[in-house]
């Protein structure tokens, strides 16, 4: 099964990779069972978020630390510490590359763009492009980008986005599935692979009856060919 995650799948989670639901896509991403597809702009974003709101807590909690808790600051025994900046948003970031670098992440270009396209959603106000965010030409690029991808493979592709917009652009069209939240992806993967164990062990069992022979001679029986021994 094919996903790819929009930006605000990665800020929705906290920026926690390596536990809850991103703990979950990344076991089924290591044992080939799921591939995850990522573009530079999709992970430019998440990393532009991280530098915002990681700094934006970090000067706050600093501050608090320093402005509203001296007396338990100052005290040597709570072991109360500010925190760095630079070294907490690098931290963040580091839990961040390895993820979307590891085996079974597809890197998919942003190229080839169709600038033409691109221009006529925007003065159409086609998804993703609406009147309350008429400039989201970052989405267009890369919704752009999805679709070549997935023409190529010629397989669905899973879209995860609480962007109803960005969902919107997907839509109505079966070679795509979308989700708001990543926990409805990794239910429906669940459902799927229960479904299809329960098929594979249903036609298995048919086959070993001889039901399946049965079933498949009566299907040929009205066909105007030699079957022959088959």
């Amino acid at each position: 099964m094919i996903v790819f995650l929009d930006a605000n799948a990665y800020i929705g989670a906290k920026y926690i990779f390596d536990g809850g639901n991103f703990a979950t896509l990344k076991k089924l991403i290591d044992a080939g069972k799921i591939t995850l597809l990522c573009t530079s702009a999709t992970q430019g974003e998440v990393e532009q978020h991280i530098k915002k709101d990681i700094s934006a807590a970090i000067l706050q909690y600093n501050r608090v630390l320093r402005n509203g808790m001296p007396v338990l600051s100052s005290d040597p025994s709570y072991n109360l510490n500010g925190l760095n900046e630079n070294q907490a948003v690098a931290a963040v970031i580091g839990k961040l590359d390895p993820f979307v670098k590891a085996d079974g992440v597809e890197q998919i270009p942003l190229n080839p763009l169709d600038a033409e396209k691109l221009l006529s959603d925007y003065f159409n106000q086609l998804p993703p492009f609406e009147s309350k965010k008429p400039n989201e030409f970052k989405d267009a690029i890369v919704i752009n980008a999805i679709k070549h991808c997935q023409s190529t493979l010629k397989k669905q592709v899973c879209i995860v986005s609480n962007d109803a917009g960005f969902r919107s652009a997907f839509a109505d069209d079966e070679n795509y599935k979308t989700f708001p939240y990543l926990s409805e992806f990794l239910r429906y993967y669940s459902n799927s692979e229960a479904e299809l164990k329960y098929l594979s062990a249903f036609l298995s069992e048919r086959v070993d009856d001889g039901e399946f022979n049965d079933t498949i001679e009566e299907y040929l029986w009205g066909f105007d060919i030699d079957r022959g021994q088959y």
